[in-house]
């Protein structure tokens, strides 16, 4: 096959996607996310006794938890088709990782199918992160030793 027929083929195949609607979709459905996250935020400082900046992580951890019963009931996918992108922002996407993982592996039982599946996909971040987070600890000390504050 030449190189102008191959082409060709590629020409009649190819399906243009419309950038500019998933990139407004995707930047809207992460803002809508960051707008709930913050709500929550603004909700729980509110109506405790606690700082705006101790509010996010409860916050993060309510996200966290609708995601994992979105993915559980199917939505979540169709969500993440939807907005793209915009969707899965570290926190979302290893909730959604995780909990679709164990999803595979639930007919295998609980300790061969989820316990084994349950970081096969996120495992590799955790362990990546874990090394990277060391190494930059270990280069703040080793500056530190010579005067320079971070």
């Amino acid at each position: 096959m030449k190189n102008k027929e191959f082409e060709d083929i590629v020409k009649k195949v190819y399906l243009k996607e419309p950038l500019l609607k998933k990139s407004l979709l995707a930047f809207l459905g992460g803002g809508l996310l960051g707008v709930i996250n913050q709500g929550i935020a603004d909700i729980i400082r509110i109506n405790s006794s606690i700082s705006l900046q101790e509010a996010f992580p409860y916050s993060s951890l309510f996200i966290m938890t609708i995601t994992t019963i979105l993915t559980g009931l199917g939505i979540y996918n169709f969500l993440g088709q939807l907005f793209g992108a915009g969707l899965f922002i570290p926190i979302t996407g290893f909730a959604n990782a995780m909990v679709s993982s164990c999803m595979e592996g639930k007919d295998e039982g609980v300790i061969e199918g989820i316990g084994t599946r349950v970081f096969s996909l996120t495992g590799s971040v955790i362990a990546y992160g874990i090394f990277f987070a060391s190494l930059m600890c270990i280069f703040r000390y080793i500056i530190s030793i010579f005067g320079v504050a971070l």
